[in-house]
C-alpha cells in the first residue's frame, strides 16, 4: 500500500518511521545496552523467617537469582514467585536506588528469582539482598556464595531495621552461612544468641557484621573485597578455629584477644568480634532482650493460653499434670534469661499457672471461689503486660532491639 502513494509521501512516511523509531545505528545502541549491564546473572542469599506455635520463629537462607534478559528500552525489573506486596515494595525501592547511578540498568528485562520457587514469601527484609544483587549485575563484582544478609531499603540507600533477626542468624548457621549482613539497629538482636551454653560455638560459626548503608553491604558482600574487609574476615577465621579447637578456653587466651581486636581495627561493624571480646573480658550479655523474654515466657506458657482461649471449661484432661509441672520447669528455667524489665511478667505468669494448678490439683467442680482467684491472677498478669505496653521509653528500647 505505501508504495502506491506519491514519491515524496513516501519519503515523508519514511522519515516520520525513522524518527519515532529511533536512529538507524541500532547495532551500536544494542553493543552499549549489552556494556552497561557487566554480569548476566547473580546470586545472594537472604534471610528468611516463618513464625511458629507459641511465638518463636524459624530461620533459613535462601538463594536469590538475578538473570538478565532480551533487551527491553528503559529495562523493568520483576520478581517471579508468590510474594507479598511489601517484598514487591522492597523490590521497587531497591531498583529505584539502583537507577540513580543506573538509569537504563542496562537496557534489559530483569527477572529476580528464588531458588526456592514454591512457598509465598513477604515482608521488606529482602530489600538490602535486592539492591546489591542489582548492583552486582550493574558494578559486575561477584557475591561470594557464603554470605547472607537481611535488611529492608529506603531509596536513598539506607538500610532499614526488620524483624526476625535472631531466627534468621540461627537459620543462616544451621544452612551452613558463614558471614551475614544485618542492620545496624538490629545489633542487639545477636545479643539473643550469646546467653545460652552454646555461645562460643555460636561465635565459632558466624561473623556477623552490622551495616547501615548498601555500599557497607556491598563491601562485605562481594568477593574482592578491599583489603581492610578481607583480612578481617580472615583474621577471625582464626580466632574462630581456636575457639572450635579449645571452645571457651580460647577467648581467655591473649593472643586470640589480640585477633578480636585487630578484626574490630580494620572493621568496627563485625558485631561478632565486638561480642566475643565483650565475653572474653566479662561484658558479654547476660540476660536475652527484652523482645525474646517476652516471646520465651510466652512460648512457654502456650498450653495454659490455648486452654483459657479454647472457651471451654478448665480441666485436668486440657491441662494434664504432666504439662503443668513441665510448664512450671520451663519456667523456672527461664529466670535467669529473662531481661530485668520482663521478669514482673514471667513471675504474673507463674502465679496464674499456679493457681490454675491449684484449683485442679482439688479434684472438685471449679466454684465460684476458685474462678475469682483464677481471674485475679489472670488480670494482674494483664495489668504487667500493660505496664509494659505503656512505657513509652521501653517500647522505643524494645522497637530497637528487632527479635
Amino acid at each position: 500500500m505505501l508504495l502506491r502513494q506519491p514519491l515524496w509521501k513516501v519519503v515523508r512516511l519514511a522519515l516520520v518511521a525513522a524518527a519515532a523509531i529511533g536512529p538507524l545505528a541500532a547495532p551500536r545502541d544494542a553493543r552499549a545496552a549489552d556494556e552497561e549491564l557487566k554480569r548476566r546473572q547473580a546470586t545472594i542469599k537472604g534471610l528468611v523467617v516463618r513464625k511458629l506455635d507459641g511465638g518463636k520463629r524459624a530461620g533459613a537462607a535462601i538463594g536469590i537469582v538475578a538473570t538478565a534478559g532480551q533487551r527491553f528500552p528503559g529495562g523493568q525489573v520483576a520478581i517471579r514467585g508468590t510474594i507479598g506486596p511489601s517484598m514487591e515494595s522492597a523490590l521497587k525501592e531497591a531498583e529505584r536506588y539502583v537507577r540513580v547511578e543506573h538509569p537504563d540498568l542496562g537496557n534489559v528485562d530483569i527477572q529476580v528469582s528464588f531458588e526456592e520457587r514454591y512457598a509465598p514469601k513477604d515482608g521488606g527484609s529482602a530489600g538490602t539482598a535486592f539492591a546489591v544483587l542489582l548492583r552486582s549485575l550493574t558494578d559486575g563484582y561477584a557475591v561470594d556464595p557464603n554470605v547472607s544478609m537481611t535488611g529492608d531499603i529506603a531509596v536513598n540507600g539506607t538500610v532499614q531495621p526488620i524483624g526476625g533477626v535472631t531466627a534468621k542468624l540461627r537459620g543462616s548457621r544451621q544452612d551452613g552461612g558463614m558471614i551475614v549482613v544485618i542492620p545496624k539497629a538490629n545489633v542487639p538482636a545477636v545479643a539473643d544468641l550469646l546467653v545460652g551454653p552454646d555461645k562460643v560455638e555460636v561465635l565459632a560459626d558466624l561473623q556477623v557484621f552490622s551495616v547501615e548503608t548498601v555500599d557497607q553491604a556491598v563491601a562485605v558482600a562481594r568477593v574482592d573485597r578491599g583489603e581492610k574487609v578481607a583480612t578481617a574476615i580472615k583474621t577471625y577465621a582464626d580466632a574462630q578455629a581456636a575457639m572450635k579447637a579449645r571452645k571457651a578456653a580460647a577467648l581467655s587466651d591473649p593472643a586470640v584477644q589480640r585477633m578480636l581486636r585487630t578484626v574490630l581495627d580494620l572493621a568496627p561493624n563485625h558485631v561478632s568480634a565486638k561480642y566475643a571480646l565483650d565475653i572474653a573480658t566479662g561484658k558479654g550479655p547476660r540476660t536475652l532482650t527484652r523482645n525474646a523474654s517476652l516471646i520465651e515466657v510466652f512460648a512457654v506458657s502456650e498450653p495454659f493460653a490455648a486452654a483459657m482461649n479454647s472457651g471451654e471449661k478448665l480441666t485436668r484432661e486440657a491441662l494434664p499434670t504432666t504439662t503443668v509441672r513441665q510448664v512450671q520447669r520451663d519456667l523456672q528455667a527461664t529466670r535467669r534469661l529473662v531481661h530485668p524489665d520482663v521478669e514482673p511478667l514471667r513471675l504474673a505468669v507463674s502465679d496464674w499457672i499456679d493457681a490454675i494448678d491449684r484449683v485442679l490439683s482439688a479434684n472438685r467442680p471449679i466454684s465460684k471461689e476458685d474462678a475469682a482467684v483464677i481471674a485475679r491472677r489472670r488480670d494482674a498478669l494483664r495489668a504487667a503486660l500493660k505496664r509494659l505496653e505503656s512505657d513509652e521509653a521501653l517500647v522505643e528500647k524494645m522497637m530497637r532491639e528487632g527479635y
